[in-house]
């Protein structure tokens, strides 16, 4: 009796594992139509509407020949992986800084400051005040606007300051007498225990920065600092192909949906190629810190 249900269990449960491997399989196709038809856009020299190949059609590199051979693009992908690489290296430094001090329930207006910043996170001064700002930090049509602003997050903050404040106290109490400062515990005790949240923090902050297009479609007007994100908006929204040219009437010898085509793959590669290996950090950082408050 008891090996009939036993046998029965373990059917079920084969079961539960069919379905589940089945709507996985399923999910991910659908997540990856898109980016196969973009691919098989890319390749496809006839005209046919954007997203809507499932094979080759006309087989042609000329497309990616006629995007990769303009200045304008490398212009443009210089200015991305510079607001990327310094706005992260930026954001994470700030970051870890603010958060150390305020996990310790002994500073001084702790709490206050930490209302302060949650309060940040649900109201703003709105888009012209941020403008008129900006404009008087002689931010404006500054590679730097696109990474200044971006150093603070009051929530990746918090993230932080909940995940430092549930590392032991006592490696802070050993460390303090044995003559410690405040900086060694900080820098040689905290940053060290710290590299999981660190690097949830730079993929979420490099995430955002690589797709950042509204800072720069607003503030940045030279056509030389403008980021890939803002060409490809163009290009997509606007249909402006002669946009990613310098001289704006550059000849197209290819369907302007290939065109397209290629400059969607060139701006997500970089991060397709990125996610599998830090897939994991954006499921740590989820959970760190979440519950405590």
């Amino acid at each position: 009796m008891q090996a009939g249900r036993i046998h029965s269990n373990s059917a079920s449960d084969r079961v539960l594992v069919g379905v589940c491997y089945a709507v996985a399989i399923l999910f991910s196709l659908i997540v990856l139509l898109p980016f196969w038809t973009i691919l098989m856009d890319s390749f496809s020299g006839a005209a046919v509407k954007l997203g809507s190949r499932m094979w080759v059609e006309d087989f042609s590199l000329q497309a990616y020949h006629d995007v990769l051979t303009q200045e304008s693009l490398f212009q443009n992908y210089g200015n991305t992986i510079f607001s990327t690489v310094v706005g992260t290296l930026f954001c994470v430094t700030t970051t870890f800084m603010a958060a150390y001090p305020l996990s310790k329930p002994n500073m001084p207006f702790n709490r206050a400051i930490t209302y302060l910043m949650l309060f940040t996170m649900y109201f703003s001064g709105g888009l012209i005040p941020q403008y008129l700002l900006y404009k008087n930090l002689g931010l404006h049509d500054s590679r730097w606007v696109l990474v200044l602003p971006a150093m603070f997050s009051a929530y990746y903050i918090l993230v932080m300051r909940n995940f430092i404040a549930d590392i032991p106290a006592e490696l802070e109490e050993s460390a303090k007498l044995d003559g410690a400062n405040d900086m060694v515990i900080a820098f040689r005790i905290y940053l060290p225990l710290a590299k999981p949240i660190l690097a949830t923090i730079a993929l979420w902050a490099a995430v955002a920065q690589w797709n950042s297009w509204f800072t720069p479609m607003i503030y940045i007007i030279t056509p030389s600092k403008q980021v890939l994100q803002v060409m490809l908006r163009r290009m997509l929204m606007d249909s402006q192909i002669a946009a990613m040219f310098d001289d704006g009437v550059t000849e197209i010898t290819v369907a302007e949906d290939a065109v397209k085509a290629v400059t969607i793959i060139v701006t997500i590669l970089p991060i397709l190629c990125v996610y599998p290996f830090a897939q994991k950090y954006f499921i740590s950082g989820l959970t760190s810190g979440a519950v405590k408050g």
